[in-house]
């Protein structure tokens, strides 16, 4: 079954942002979400961290509940106590997208939930896609720094251009992890080795429970 392809919603207050990197300064747009206590406490639980993404994404090929894997970049320690060392796996799938569909473009959400340790270990986790980049290795200037906490960061990212020809839009309390809209083709396509960059905290005792 092919990946349905629709238009994303914008219902957001645009705030242009220098984000990542010099040459796509001038594309790129967050929103910043009404203050609310569910978000907030969400963001409260956690912190900044990068990663690199494991393999080839191509939506001609993707399935629903096609599994994604990135790995972590540095360390990060959650709210919790929880450490996720560098190299840790961040596990998600390609999800349903919720959000009404309009017109014809290609879209794929993600959720990353799990975290897989080097022992072996798989714990779940919440984690909301704030950003990405062609190249882990890029030299980009991050909303919050890997490793510090969110509070500080923006609930809401619609960010215009985070990858040539594609936009991004996430929800630190949203379902998924994030909706990528790729604004020039009917294909969307992400490189082994390009750039995420999560905020990421302990999974809720409800996100535990359906898990």
């Amino acid at each position: 079954m092919r990946l349905k392809r629709n238009t994303i919603a914008l219902g957001a207050i645009f705030l242009t942002l220098p984000l990542f990197g010099m040459a796509q300064s001038n594309s790129n747009s967050n929103s910043m979400a009404p203050a609310n206590p569910e978000a907030r406490s969400q963001a409260a639980q956690m912190v900044s961290a990068s990663a690199t993404l494991l393999h080839n994404l191509d939506t001609k090929d993707l399935q629903p509940n096609a599994e994604v894997r990135a790995k972590l970049n540095s360390t990060v320690k959650l709210e919790n106590g929880t450490k996720l060392a560098s190299g840790t796996v961040l596990v998600g799938h390609v999800v349903q997208d919720q959000a009404e569909p309009k017109g014809q473009t290609t879209r794929i959400a993600f959720d990353f939930n799990q975290a897989q340790l080097k022992d072996g270990k798989t714990i779940p986790i919440k984690a909301t896609i704030v950003g990405m980049t062609p190249d882990a290795n890029q030299d980009v200037g991050y909303l919050v720094q890997p490793g510090d906490k969110w509070t500080d960061g923006p609930l809401q990212i619609d960010q215009v251009g985070v990858l040539s020809g594609v936009d991004l839009h996430s929800r630190i309390a949203g379902e998924n992890s994030g909706v990528l809209v790729s604004t020039k083709s009917d294909d969307l396509r992400l490189r082994q080795g390009s750039g995420i960059q999560f905020a990421i905290g302990p999974a809720s005792a409800g996100q535990q429970a359906s898990s």
